[in-house]
């Protein structure tokens, strides 16, 4: 497991690990590094006379092997594993190296032929499956016939011994065999291509099936995480999604710009008209605010206090702040004919470097404090000349 880690640290440390598609073409890789080491283990033990199949067939299919892997290899690591069309390389790779070891060692690896079928649901791409199952079948014809020529002999191929033992057993007890395959493509292809075909077939459903539930399971789990993350009055981010992304979102940002909300008046609304009157103004002015924002990526919205928003700009400047705010501006005095209630909000902003986002924020709130000074004391001068 370490000297796997390390493998992948060293060929593809540029490589979005973390991506669906990146990950499920590494497990591949694994599954084929497997097989090959497998195909090297037979070899070893053949070699030892442990096995006993002749040498010349495994010398030549562990060849073949170690040459695809090869190619494998070299593919990966010069286009990488995060293009999307990879995972139809190393699956074919995968493919090529089943077929390798099917046509050497004939019956004995028929059940190997399911594990690039397998390894196909961890796409949850239905596209992904069928284009596996294609494969494999082209790979099942190679198989037989490549198998039956130059592979280990599979007699009953060879011989068509299609019926029970006693079909085959003279009175006597002589074995009676001594038909060869008098036409073995035919044969081959109705006896054991197709009634092959015909077994992988039946895992295809299964793994649709599979898909279908890992992606419900994931659909479920983004729905969760994502209601975790929003705040379900207003529909934009919450604290807690607020907290990680000042943490760890915008490090990596050159530039960022940092507008700060505070609605004005909201306990006076809540308690001379009611809390109900208080949630439309805050949810009014989330949708003035909502409205300037360039979308989730360039722009989050974050709901930080009960009546506190904090919008964050990548690549933002104060040019592009002042155009934002004269919006919401205008935003404002249409939502306040719409709601008929007086909206108002303190505003600050600051601009700076993404890895200083939090000293942003607090330049942000400096401003947007000052805002509500000057408002609280007009809001008392009227007071006063009442």
């Amino acid at each position: 497991m370490k000297f796997w880690d390390w493998f992948v640290s060293k060929f593809f440390a540029g490589e979005n690990l973390q991506d669906k598609t990146t990950m499920a073409n590494l497990y591949v890789f694994k599954c084929l590094t497997y097989v090959v080491l497998a195909s090297c283990v037979v070899w070893m033990l053949n070699v030892l006379d442990i096995f006993i199949v002749d040498k010349a067939i495994v010398n030549r299919g562990v060849i073949i092997s170690l040459v695809t892997y090869a190619a494998e290899m070299l593919f990966c690591c010069i286009f990488g594993m995060s293009r999307n069309w990879m995972k139809y390389v190393v699956m074919g790779f995968l493919i090529s190296e089943v077929t390798v070891l099917g046509a050497t060692v004939t019956y004995h690896t028929l059940l190997l032929s399911l594990l690039p079928l397998l390894n196909s649901v961890m796409y949850t791409s239905k596209k992904m499956t069928v284009y596996t199952y294609i494969m494999l079948v082209i790979s099942n014809t190679i198989i037989v016939f490549a198998g039956y020529y130059y592979g280990v002999c599979d007699a009953n191929m060879v011989l068509l011994t299609c019926n029970t033992l006693s079909d085959y057993i003279a009175e006597d007890g002589t074995f009676i065999l001594n038909e060869v395959n008098k036409n073995p493509v035919y044969t081959l292809s109705m006896y054991y291509v197709f009634p092959r075909s015909i077994i992988i077939a039946l895992f295809y459903p299964v793994g649709n099936s599979i898909i279908n539930i890992i992606s419900m399971a994931r659909k479920q789990a983004d729905e969760m995480e994502q209601m975790a993350d929003v705040d379900l009055m207003t529909g934009v981010y919450n604290k807690s999604k607020y907290l990680r992304m000042v943490t760890d979102g915008f490090n990596n940002e050159e530039q960022v710009a940092v507008i700060f909300w505070d609605t004005n008046n909201l306990k006076l609304i809540n308690d001379t008209l009611g809390h109900e009157k208080g949630d439309i103004m805050i949810t009014a002015i989330c949708e003035c605010i909502k409205s300037i924002s360039d979308g989730e990526d360039a722009s989050p919205i974050f709901r930080v206090g009960g009546d506190e928003f904090i919008m964050v700009i990548r690549e933002g400047n104060e040019n592009i702040v002042k155009g934002k705010l004269d919006e919401f501006d205008r935003k404002m005095r249409e939502k306040t004919l719409e709601v008929g209630l007086g909206l108002s909000a303190s505003v600050g902003y600051a601009c700076g470097s993404g890895d200083m986002i939090k000293s942003v924020i607090k330049q942000a709130d400096s401003m947007m404090y000052k805002e509500k000074k000057i408002f609280h004391a007009k809001m008392d001068e009227k007071s006063d000349d009442n």
